[in-house]
């Protein structure tokens, strides 16, 4: 019995034949002693193979999958492969590109990616359900200093301020999300009764056309489409300080459990895309260039877009009022952030992911 190590393979083999067990090393993390007993399900029976056997460079790179959208408030994700912050950490990480967080939220429910990330509603509605998702590194930030989002009419509209929005038609992007349930908090905090106003989702392209139409009154529009938006109708409001100056927009979440088995992916991870989205708040010519190749939005288009800003940390109190707000419309009872984030398990563990 002989087994050797060639250009990243192992191979066992037998009279020079080369036996089942042979597999690649990035594949199959602690590849040595599945090699073991695999031969030996075979029916050979080999000697202790030491995991010193095994070349420094040869040690694999824990692999995660992972679930984004093409757009900045997940390009963290493109940032940390491009830039070699998954590498460093030790990760090699598979990046999946869905249409839309609810997609996202169920690919992970679902076992089919590891991590994913998602608007903070969907994880707030998403606990309001009992389904165990926890928060677990921070995404991009929603600032009243550079909003990136607001409420726009019709250039030729009537309609100048929250009462004027009863009884219309006001599209977003998607029902169930902050830009309804906050465009619902500042017609109500400003003379206006968002139970009369009836939201309708679309997308941004059909929203253009359905203000010039008329057949909707309002639109909430976010980057990339926000400059357009400027240009074609006229703005209203920007919502979202009706509740908050600050708040956390998106995370990166996964299963509790996963959470629980796998908290060294945990903190690898969340190193990695945290240093990501701490070098785009301070490369801003050079993330726009990975920002326009991904996305595929037009360099500048990107390079006149109010850029996103990625938190350095997640907090409680950075979560906590869009949970308030979210459970107010979605008509849940309100919990305490705390209860959204993970914790480390500090007990004693003795597996680990293969």
């Amino acid at each position: 019995m002989q087994i050797t190590i060639d250009n990243g393979h192992v191979r066992c083999e037998k009279d020079a034949q080369v036996l089942p067990a042979a597999c690649r090393l990035h594949d199959l993390p602690n590849t040595a002693e599945r090699v073991l007993r695999r031969c030996t399900r075979s029916g050979f029976i080999l000697g202790a193979l030491a995991a010193s056997t095994l070349p420094a460079h040869a040690q694999p790179r824990a692999r995660i999958r992972i679930g984004v959208v093409p757009a900045e408030t997940s390009a963290q994700a493109f940032y940390a492969k491009e830039m070699g912050f998954f590498a460093k950490a030790g990760l090699d990480v598979d990046i999946h590109v869905f249409s839309s967080a609810s997609l996202i939220t169920s690919a992970v429910e679902s076992n089919s990616i590891d991590v994913g990330w998602s608007s903070l509603v969907k994880i707030i509605t998403a606990h309001a359900r009992q389904i165990p998702f926890v928060a677990i590194a921070p995404a991009s930030l929603y600032l009243s200093a550079a909003p990136n989002g607001a409420i726009f009419v019709a250039a030729n509209s009537h309609i100048r301020s929250a009462k004027d929005l009863n009884n219309t038609v006001f599209a977003v992007t998607e029902l169930g999300t902050i830009s309804e349930y906050g465009s619902r908090a500042w017609i109500d905090r400003n003379g206006g009764s968002s139970a009369s106003v009836l939201f309708a989702g679309m997308e941004d392209s059909t929203m253009f056309d359905a203000l010039d139409y008329g057949f909707v009154d309002a639109a909430y529009f976010t980057e990339p489409s926000l400059g357009i938006a400027k240009k074609r109708g006229r703005f209203l409001a920007y919502p979202y300080g009706s509740f908050a100056k600050d708040f956390l927009f998106g995370t990166w979440f996964t299963m509790s459990q996963w959470a629980k088995d796998y908290p060294d992916l945990v903190a690898k991870f969340s190193t990695a895309i945290r240093e990501a989205g701490l070098w785009a708040n301070a490369n801003r010519s050079k993330s726009a260039e990975i920002l326009a190749k991904v996305t595929k939005v037009d360099p500048a288009i990107v390079d006149s877009m109010v850029r996103a800003r990625y938190a350095d940390r997640m907090t409680p109190a950075m979560m906590q009022p869009e949970i308030d707000v979210v459970s107010k419309y979605g008509d849940f009872p309100p919990f305490a952030a705390q209860d959204m984030l993970y914790q480390l398990d500090r007990s004693p563990r003795t597996s680990g992911r293969h």
